[in-house]
């Protein structure tokens, strides 16, 4: 008796792990990690990020060292395919990388890390 109570329960077990693992990867690509590290040795100011069809997020100041922890919201109105942005002031002087690549209104990736350093910034996707 407990023998078939076991076997029936074990396919209801590997139907709710892979439920919970496929929701957990969809949410992760739907609305990605982003990490901006600020490498540069200079403040930066009025800093936005986004996808080409909307702004996600920002934060008046970022200090030299500091990092922003966040992610990237996907609307449910995005169909289509585009990229992302970042935009930021340093030294008064306006800066705007257009980098990675989504399509059908999710994410190709589950986290972003950007570096900004003093004379490149370096995109990451994992």
């Amino acid at each position: 008796m407990k023998k078939g109570i076991v076997i029936l329960a074990l396919p209801l077990l590997v139907a709710s792990v892979l439920g919970i693992a496929f929701t957990v990867g969809t949410y992760s690509k739907k609305h990605p990690k982003i990490n901006i590290n600020n490498k540069s040795g200079d403040l930066l100011t009025n800093v936005e990020y986004g996808t080409t069809v909307s702004k996600s997020g920002g934060i008046d100041s970022l200090l030299d060292g500091n990092i922003i922890k966040s992610r990237i919201f996907f609307d449910d109105d995005i169909p289509g395919d585009g990229g992302y942005y970042l935009s930021f002031l340093r030294n008064g002087n306006s800066h705007y990388k257009a980098f990675g690549y989504f399509t059908n209104g999710a994410s190709l990736d589950n986290r972003i890390v950007i570096d900004i350093m003093p004379d490149t910034t370096i995109c990451r996707f994992y």
